[in-house]
């Protein structure tokens, strides 16, 4: 009887330890992987100002090998912090731990993640954002696709993303107007004002996906449009994808490489039919090392537009018409890229402003003196607003109503007129489509042609 009691109670011990161990092990990996995400979350904000935590999602969905090995050494330092605080958390009463933790949370860039569909210069609490993330929308059962049509003498389309380029360069209390040839082609043309800020459509990749397509780069979308690592929205109905049916010739061309944030796939799978990134540039001949500006991302406005012109040329000799998007990267945070060609004043972005402006100026002038010009509507958009990791970012923080640069190019002339409308990114990919003529529809995704009447959704919420 003292056997067999002896006996149970041995095996009922070790049962217990083994049980302890196991749940300890359990917590200790808890442990780690929360701290990693933390200081991984604190880390991604601190080196990119990510501004929100939809757009953080996407960037590590789409991480490539290459960018991972960039950043080698912080992602260790991300695992060492978190196997430290685990070892602490192993070997001495959590409340030590907890405290300083807790203090991360509060007192990290975090807390100014924005993870619901609002303008992003609003603050909200993280709690109130996650209630909000949560809540149900049905928003995303309104989006169009509308039908188009072939018409006779189709217009050409050159769509340029300016890197960060926004209206508020041109204010007076810069002590100069940092955009004078956008101001004047500003004046010359037709633009609109009322631009809102909205969560994801504020990152250049979000900006060519609202822009393009007329839809959110969300993560609510990824089941209703197909979003997951190895494709990238293939259900969406984009811009070049109705461009495409009606026999267009479609060019992407961006200076950075085209795998950063599944920039390659999203354009492969909405039918561009060529595609041109930094290492597609240097293969072919068209840009060296040298006219890498900055090494992080790619190859520099000057170079990018001699391949424009040279690329356009060669293009619109080919009988068909074409749409061309391109995308600008001097101005890109933190401290911009001045071209040799351009004088230096500033020592910080807006040097690289003042270039900037300059070569989209006499590109869209060279454009126009084409035998092209004539077919051709030249479209010049902001991206999206300087971001908060631009060293030039303190004397903008404080402005009440920043917005980024609309200029709308016609061959056909018109009186120059300067027109408001609220609207977001997505608005402008009908905007687009109106401006062609090829739809009668006003509407694509979840985007109201800013030259109709129809409520855009800005206004409507």
């Amino acid at each position: 009887m003292t056997k067999s009691s002896f006996s149970f109670s041995t095996i009922l011990g070790r049962c217990l330890r083994i049980c302890w161990v196991l749940c300890k092990t359990a917590m200790v990996l808890l442990c780690f992987a929360v701290l990693c995400i933390l200081f991984g979350l604190w880390f991604i904000y601190s080196h990119f100002h990510c501004t929100s935590i939809n757009q953080i999602v996407f960037h590590a969905v789409y991480l490539d090998t290459a960018q991972l090995l960039a950043y080698g050494w912080q992602i260790g330092m991300v695992l060492l912090l978190g196997a430290l605080l685990t070892y602490l958390i192993y070997r001495r009463p959590i409340l030590w731990v907890l405290i300083p933790t807790i203090a991360l949370w509060v007192w990290s860039p975090m807390k100014y993640l924005q993870v619901s569909t609002i303008p992003e210069d609003k603050y909200i609490s993280p709690l109130k954002q996650i209630k909000l993330s949560l809540q149900h929308t049905d928003i995303y059962r309104h989006l169009q696709v509308p039908a188009v049509r072939k018409i006779s003498e189709p217009k050409n389309l050159i769509l340029i993303f300016a890197e960060s380029m926004e209206t508020t360069f041109a204010e007076p209390d810069w002590g100069e107007n940092l955009i004078p040839f956008l101001s004047r082609l500003v004046a010359e043309n037709t633009s609109f004002g009322g631009y809102q800020s909205v969560n994801g459509t504020n990152w250049t990749m979000a900006s060519h996906v609202s822009t393009l397509c007329g839809i959110p780069l969300r993560m609510q979308l990824r089941d209703r449009l197909g979003t997951q690592s190895k494709h990238f929205l293939p259900h969406a109905v984009c811009v070049p994808d109705l461009l495409s049916q009606l026999g267009y010739k479609t060019v992407f061309v961006k200076g950075a490489y085209l795998e950063f944030v599944g920039t390659r796939r999203f354009v492969e799978e909405h039918h561009f039919d060529e595609e041109w990134g930094r290492d597609e540039l240097i293969q072919a001949r068209y840009a060296t090392q040298a006219d890498i500006g900055m090494p992080e991302f790619g190859v520099n406005d000057s170079a990018l537009f001699s391949f424009l012109r040279k690329r356009l040329t060669d293009v619109s000799r080919q009988g068909q018409p074409f749409f061309f998007a391109i995308t600008t990267l001097d101005t890109h945070f933190p401290h911009g890229f001045v071209d040799e060609s351009c004088p230096v004043k500033y020592h910080d972005t807006r040097d690289a402003i003042k270039c900037s402006d300059k070569f989209i100026y006499d590109f869209v002038r060279w454009c126009q003196q084409q035998p092209f010009a004539k077919d051709t509507i030249i479209v010049i958009v902001g991206d999206h607003l300087m971001m908060n990791s631009s060293d030039i970012y303190p004397l903008l923080d404080d402005r009440p109503q920043r917005e980024t640069n609309s200029v709308l190019i016609s061959p056909q002339k018109h009186v120059p007129q300067r027109m408001y409308k609220a609207h977001s990114q997505m608005d402008l990919a009908p905007t687009l489509l109106d401006l062609l003529g090829v739809s009668d529809s006003y509407q694509l995704g979840l985007g109201t042609s800013l030259f109709r009447e129809d409520k855009t959704w800005v206004e409507k919420l």
